[in-house]
């Protein structure tokens, strides 16, 4: 019996933009060799399309101050749903897809950087996404601008990097 490895990506928006637009791109390919399932927190403009390309899509509330109280219900999720890897997408998805990942004992997580983001540039801001996001096994980002950001301004191992125009 071939079981198949079992990814739920986590993006922090389904309206229409860049990072969703490299989702939607990525999901066809991959669905051939793995089950495939998306949580996002806000915004269902791009929710038909993903459901085409995912096994199933499920609607997580966590966009605004109120985010935290809905992390059990993703912990649960990811637990439930044995996945072998969580991926996430954008800043809001890889905070709350790394802390729920590392509760609920995945340890394969993977976080996709598509653009520089503003709101790290503080240091108290990169100090609190570095913590909530150690478990982050790979960064996959869209440029090199982006990757050498990744590094030099998050911290980020270049060992861990890997860049997909």
């Amino acid at each position: 019996m071939n079981i198949r490895p079992r990814v739920l990506h986590i993006i922090t928006s389904l309206a229409v933009g860049g990072a969703q637009r490299h989702l939607l791109a990525l999901l066809p390919g991959l669905s051939r060799s793995v089950d495939i399932d998306v949580v996002y927190f806000r915004d269902h403009d791009l929710r038909s399309e993903v459901a085409r390309v995912a096994d199933r899509v499920f609607y997580l509330p966590m966009a605004g101050q109120t985010g935290l109280v809905h992390l059990p219900r993703l912990i649960t999720l990811i637990r439930q749903g044995g996945y072998s890897i969580v991926h996430t997408h954008l800043l809001r998805a890889d905070v709350y897809g790394a802390l729920a990942s590392r509760v609920a004992g995945v340890s394969a997580v993977v976080s996709s950087k598509h653009n520089i983001e503003a709101r790290l540039a503080s240091m108290p801001s990169r100090t609190l996404y570095r913590l909530t996001t150690l478990s982050t096994r790979r960064t996959i980002a869209i440029s090199e601008a982006v990757a050498n950001w990744v590094v030099h301004r998050l911290g980020v191992s270049k060992e861990d990097v890997r860049i997909i125009r």
